[in-house]
């Protein structure tokens, strides 16, 4: 117990090799992951309480959204010798549809699904998730928001499907977002493999990465107790572009907020709240801005104005 709590602790600062020695480690006694499990799953529990959520949905192929993303580029960030002969060696199958099932939201509220093995996934507004009855083990996000607080097996790595690419969890909480053209990966705990049978891109804590429709995955930094914070209606950005940010906020509040194209690549620093709802939220933005948020036809659209502001 306390070399697991010792790993648990070392990994949210881990280079390589002590990634390749976690691995050693975990692969040398069967006791070891269950152990390292214990330790994970009771430190996530501390801060994230369970919801349990009915998950009946079958699951039916979703209307073309698809967009083939390619051209990943390899970057520095890899793992060596250590996915031979570990994470490399459980390959992605291509599960059956006939056991899957959806769990759906919309834009009225967010929703909380428990797994057999104690792992959950918070979903955010607006996401549509297909799990596999006959893979407890996948999932596939296909469009919308997810956090995955993840039970770790090393014998059964959990998997998900993030259109056509994948990500690998190594005891591991973290953020996905999924919409046209766009996956954001950040990580809270523990680790992803993103793409772990061709690029095997090692995510850590605080860590993140990003890819927009065939551009290259581009790894970043977060503030680890930013990941996620949609769930308590708060969200922080670093740089990122407005139709994104609005996206995000529209997902999170459920209102309808649209950006004008001459704002959309404008970048945003800064912490957006919702506590007051989604009118004061979007009244912020456009003043932090300099944009004016215009209400419209069952929403709101910000639009480029002298001063900024509301209207």
């Amino acid at each position: 117990m306390r070399q697991a709590i010792d790993w648990h602790i070392r990994l949210g600062q881990a280079d390589g090799k002590v990634w390749h020695d976690f691995v050693a480690w975990l692969e040398a006694d069967e006791l070891h992951a269950e152990v390292y499990d214990r330790v994970a799953l009771d430190d996530s529990l501390l801060t994230r309480p369970l919801t349990i959520a009915d998950n009946d949905v079958e699951y039916a192929p979703p209307p073309a959204r698809r967009r083939a993303w390619a051209g990943i580029a390899g970057l520095a960030l890899t793992l060596s010798a250590v996915t031979t002969g570990f994470l490399m060696s459980h390959q992605f199958g291509a599960p059956t549809t006939a056991g899957r099932y959806a769990i759906e939201t919309t834009g009225a509220a967010k929703r909380s699904v428990v797994l057999a093995d104690g792992s959950r996934i918070d979903l955010n507004r607006d996401t549509r998730l297909v799990l596999d009855r006959a893979d407890p083990r996948f999932a596939m996000l296909d469009h919308g928001q997810a956090y995955f607080t993840i039970r770790h097996d090393p014998s059964a790595p959990f998997k998900v499907d993030v259109g056509g690419m994948k990500l690998q969890d190594v005891g591991t909480a973290f953020d996905v977002i999924r919409e046209d053209g766009r996956l954001d990966v950040a990580v809270a705990n523990g680790g992803v493999i993103f793409q772990p049978d061709h690029e095997a891109i090692a995510l850590k804590p605080g860590m993140t990465l990003a890819v927009r429709a065939a551009g290259a995955a581009v790894v970043g930094r977060a503030a680890v107790d930013s990941i996620g914070g949609w769930q308590h209606d708060r969200l922080e950005y670093q740089g990122a572009p407005l139709a994104e940010v609005a996206q995000d906020a529209a997902r999170m509040t459920g209102a309808v907020i649209t950006v004008d194209k001459t704002l959309a690549k404008q970048r945003f620093w800064g912490t957006l709240q919702s506590d007051h709802g989604a009118d004061d939220l979007v009244a912020n933005l456009g003043a932090l801005t300099g944009a004016r948020a215009n209400r419209s036809a069952g929403g709101w659209v910000l639009t480029a104005g002298e001063g900024g502001g509301a209207r």
